[in-house]
């Protein structure tokens, strides 16, 4: 077994209102691999497989020796720590990579400093094992656990009698194999031999600060900065781009803005019989237009700020793009209303998670 702990000691904690430090909180934290050893014989009790998590009792550890790396940097801090199966085992086959990051001062503190990432290595596994990751804390959680399952809206959950109420089990890989004949016509066995590296970030906080930052650094988490080396020729791309950012509210999360966008009519009914008719020159790619997709992250109630309906102004985002003569909007629902000839639009939307907004618009050629 691994223990972490104090990995903020040295971080400064910082809201996501204000540059007010929050008092350092050490949270004792132990996190174990474990594997469950399911059945494959479905004549002999239940079985696993894509579907279904029936472990044959309870989880074993993996390792009886673990080593550990320490590499200290200004703006990251990793902690390796390599698991072995035996004291003489020369390879491992589970890994922790924690990262601890610093921002310097002057920027934004509110999504590096408030994490800790980790990366695992898991793989290739044995034969019908299910690997999971145990977490135990000295937290206080009053046998209370929220979860966001449906990737929307948080859900409270039934908790499991544990010696201690802050144990939580996250299965990273499967290897399955049964002989169900089901399972086995439709390919549903998992019989995998890949080696899987999940990351996840743990956060800490009180419950005012995490539900302001959870839905922005699962976005950060989700789509993380590709860097890319290219040969450079001419003029700096620095010296083309705007002096003045072009920024959404934090609560508003841009989803899609792609060129070409489609052709197609409004009008529901008529879209669906051209369709019918096999008329694809209406629904082919159209040069000159754009769907912009934006979305509202929070749900009413969930922060006192950043759950309030959020607006913004269209003209402004688009700046750099050609003016445009013609907008259609869409709701989730596939309601739509069509404006002419808009110099000025702001759309207004409401705190509610599950509304999307889709627009598509014509530039001006002239």
């Amino acid at each position: 077994m691994a223990a972490i702990s104090d990995f903020y000691q040295d971080f400064d904690i910082v809201t996501s209102k204000s540059d007010t430090k929050e008092r350092n909180y050490t949270m004792q934290m132990t996190q174990e691999f474990l594997e469950y050893h399911p059945n494959g014989d479905s004549g002999a009790g239940p079985i696993s497989d894509n579907y279904m998590f029936t472990p044959n009792g309870s989880a074993f550890p993996v390792s009886k020796s673990v080593g550990l790396e320490i590499i200290t940097g200004k703006l990251v801090t990793e902690i390796r720590q390599f698991f072995y199966s035996d004291v003489r085992a020369e390879s491992y086959s589970y890994r922790i990579i924690s990262r601890l990051y610093n921002t310097p001062d002057g920027y934004d503190k509110s999504l590096l400093c408030r994490h800790i990432e980790q990366q695992y290595r898991v793989g290739p596994l044995e034969l019908n094992r299910e690997a999971v990751i145990r977490t135990q804390t000295n937290l206080r959680t009053n046998k209370r656990i929220f979860t966001d399952n449906n990737g929307y809206q948080m859900q409270i959950r039934d908790f499991k009698t544990y010696d201690n109420n802050t144990v939580a089990r996250i299965m990273l890989h499967r290897r399955l194999w049964n002989n169900l004949e089901w399972d086995l016509n439709y390919n549903l066995t998992l019989n995998d031999t890949s080696v899987v590296r999940p990351t996840l970030w743990l956060m800490i906080g009180s419950k005012t600060v995490t539900s302001s930052l959870y839905q922005r650094m699962g976005l950060s988490l989700e789509h993380r900065p590709l860097v890319m080396f290219i040969p450079f020729k001419g003029t700096s791309a620095t010296e083309k781009m705007p002096s003045v950012p072009i920024v959404l509210p934090p609560n508003i999360h841009l989803q899609i803005l792609s060129v070409p966008g489609w052709s197609y009519s409004s009008n529901h009914t008529e879209h669906i019989h051209n369709l019918y008719k096999g008329d694809r020159q209406k629904t082919a790619a159209d040069f000159h237009r754009v769907l912009l997709r934006i979305q509202h992250l929070y749900e009413a109630d969930e922060d006192p700020v950043l759950s309030k309906p959020a607006s913004v102004n269209l003209k402004a985002f688009l700046v750099h793009l050609k003016m445009f003569k013609t907008i259609t909007w869409f709701s989730l629902a596939g309601l739509f209303q069509h404006f002419s000839a808009i110099h000025s639009l702001f759309i207004r939307l409401l705190a509610v998670v599950e509304i999307s907004t889709y627009l598509t618009y014509t530039p001006n050629d002239t």
